[in-house]
């Protein structure tokens, strides 16, 4: 099972890499300071045992960094 889990999460991590390449870090970090930040917030939640927090901010982790994705990926290649 962690074989499974590890590839789409090494692939979304190289898709977020190559977005920042491409677009460069000085427009692509004030779009994915949001969703780090959420990311570590969560991270540190769980750490101290704080489920609810976690499952919060890992949720929306997710949903911010799919909408940055797709927002840089528009914004650079698809002609906004």
């Amino acid at each position: 099972a962690p074989a499974f889990f590890a590839s789409p999460v090494n692939m979304a991590n190289a898709y977020g890499v190559a977005l920042v390449v491409f677009s460069g870090v000085a427009r692509s970090a004030p779009r994915f300071a949001p969703p780090l930040t959420l990311l570590l917030v969560g991270a540190r939640a769980k750490r101290t045992s704080r489920p609810v927090t976690f499952a919060w901010c890992h949720g929306l982790w997710h949903i911010f960094s799919a909408y940055v994705m797709f927002w840089t990926l528009y914004d650079e290649y698809l002609g906004v």
